[in-house]
């Protein structure tokens, strides 16, 4: 491993895969105090890159996070380490559709799909049918979780929640489609608001595609565009157990609070779940919703452990 000298290890992407670049450590710092709002942490590094500077060149990542005392992070947020060998970036539409669909053909215990939509073309008829004969080979041993925004799901006569209620007609106990509905469009601006514009107003934007313990984050939707000729960012991670655990319980707590799709067509609250999004109070909702998705954000912040140095880790 290369002497880091002043430099600090960043990671970036390109068409060939995940690469370590070099940025300063103290813009580094700088941006941690920025996201922290902590901007005392900077005379702190200050002193500790000095104490520092002439000891011997860590071996790992691991090693030169700890040396320069960057361990403190997981107390202010979840964090995961990943074996770097695991990671990799998908630089073509057709791989990324490629790599779903087979996902969702070998997947053992859940798929977790987080989404702004689903479209409703002929490759997105397969990605569908490719669950369906898995739910049915996988003996309910398999759970599906979908999670999608209300405005955009629902748009149209041909949409999202008719491409997936064949799931819920069969599978009712074992597949979950969930509707986020922003609780800023209510009342009479609901009413009034066009359908092909109140996306506007807000909507659930996660791109979050899991399958057992892989985890594929993107910047795609699930449609044909993206499938075949829109060009966006992918990134895989197999194995990566916690940090598959922590998405999939991010999804599962937003589709709490987000309406829930019947076999029938119908929408309704999740049983777990008292608050309506634009028939309820909004702040009653609002407080409700945060206060699900910071208990996530705390309980993992809680439970993080050292970290073992053995490999080579990306945070």
């Amino acid at each position: 491993m290369k002497k880091y000298g002043w430099k600090w290890p960043k990671l970036f992407a390109d068409g060939n895969g995940v690469k370590l670049g070099m940025i300063s450590k103290m813009e580094v710092f700088r941006r941690l105090s920025v996201i922290l709002q902590k901007p005392e942490i900077i005379p702190h590094f200050q002193e500790t890159m000095v104490s520092n500077e002439k000891q011997n060149v860590p071996k790992s990542l691991a090693d030169e996070f700890d040396k320069f005392g960057l361990m403190w992070l997981h107390t202010f947020s979840p964090c995961f380490p990943l074996d770097g060998n695991k990671i990799s970036v998908i630089n073509e539409p057709s791989i990324f559709y490629k790599t779903v669909a087979e996902k969702c053909q070998t997947a053992k215990q859940r798929i977790t799909l987080a989404s702004l939509y689903l479209g409703t073309g002929h490759l997105e008829e397969q990605l569908v049918a490719a669950i369906g004969e898995n739910l049915r080979t996988s003996r309910g041993q398999l759970k599906v979780k979908v999670l999608l925004d209300y405005t955009r799901g629902t748009r149209g006569e041909h949409n999202s929640c008719r491409m997936l209620q064949p799931l819920l007609a069969q599978y009712q106990d074992l597949c979950q489609v969930s509707l986020y509905h922003t609780p800023a469009l209510r009342g009479i601006l609901r009413t009034l608001m066009p359908q092909r514009y109140n996306e506007v107003i807000g909507l659930q934007h996660m791109k979050v595609y899991l399958f057992d313990n892989s985890l594929l984050i993107s910047g795609a939707n699930l449609s044909n565009d993206y499938f075949t000729n829109r060009q966006d960012r992918y990134v895989l991670i197999e194995d990566c157990g916690p940090l598959a655990d922590f998405y999939d319980g991010l999804v599962s707590r937003v589709s709490e609070f987000s309406l829930q799709l019947s076999k029938g067509g119908q929408v309704q609250l999740h049983s777990n779940w008292k608050c309506h999004p634009y028939k309820g109070k909004r702040e009653e909702f609002e407080s409700a919703a945060r206060d699900r998705v910071w208990g996530l954000y705390q309980s993992a912040t809680s439970q993080q452990q050292s970290f073992g140095k053995s490999v080579i880790i990306i945070w």
